[in-house]
């Protein structure tokens, strides 16, 4: 019993490549799509079981059908070159059973999708290490998010001053304030943000502020 699987890639190479090695195992009808007009047609008509879908996928990338393949209970697998970890925190999240990189091995390719049609998850063992890490970088970020998010928008400003090596009466000139308020509100941060001195604090400030920056790329 074969298994229909579309691959929506909009580079001709990669799709056709991918066509002939599983054609070539015997097991799958394979069926292609260079953009999501495609991929929609064969969704209406040929009812595919699995779903190989490029990152880039014209004209709006594969995360823009990712839900709608997902709903229409199609197993889809993503592929991309290079995945950042949180693009693939993101597909697994989103519902994808998997993510492979596009230069993956025909035998890899083959076995993966043989064990997505079987219910299993398809993702190498760099993928999975970039999948780990960015949801330990996502736990990380909302952890130092949640923790300074207790305080006010002037401790903020405060604490800002404080990361930057200020004084209370430099704090106090910056913001035009006592140098009594200022120390009310240093008080008062250290209190919130459980830290036991200023240095304490303004390192965990300069790590919050680090961790509103998108995630950066993560090497295999």
């Amino acid at each position: 019993m074969t298994t229909r699987v579309v691959i929506a890639e909009a580079a001709a190479l990669f799709r056709t490549g991918a066509a002939a090695i599983l054609e070539n195992d015997g097991a799958f009808e394979v069926l292609q799509a260079g953009d999501r007009i495609a991929l929609g047609e064969h969704m209406a008509h040929l009812a595919p079981e699995l779903a190989l879908v490029a990152v880039d996928l014209p004209p709006e990338g594969g995360f823009a059908v990712l839900d709608e393949l997902v709903e229409h209970q199609i197993r889809v697998v993503m592929w991309g070159s290079s995945p950042t970890a949180s693009t693939v925190v993101d597909a697994i999240r989103r519902g994808a059973c998997g993510f492979l990189e596009k230069n993956i091995h025909p035998a890899a390719l083959v076995g993966a999708l043989h064990g997505v049609a079987r219910g299993e998850s398809a993702l190498s063992r760099s993928l999975m290490n970039r999948l780990v890490a960015g949801i330990q970088a996502v736990e990380r970020r909302q952890h130092l998010l949640e923790r300074t998010a207790v305080l006010s928008t002037r401790e903020r400003d405060v604490l800002a001053l404080v990361a930057r090596g200020l004084g209370n009466r430099e704090i106090a000139a910056e913001l035009s304030i006592s140098e009594f308020t200022v120390k009310r509100h240093v008080h008062n941060i250290l209190d919130k943000l459980g830290r036991r001195s200023r240095a304490d604090a303004a390192a965990l400030f300069v790590d919050a502020e680090a961790a509103r920056a998108p995630l950066e790329p993560l090497t295999a």
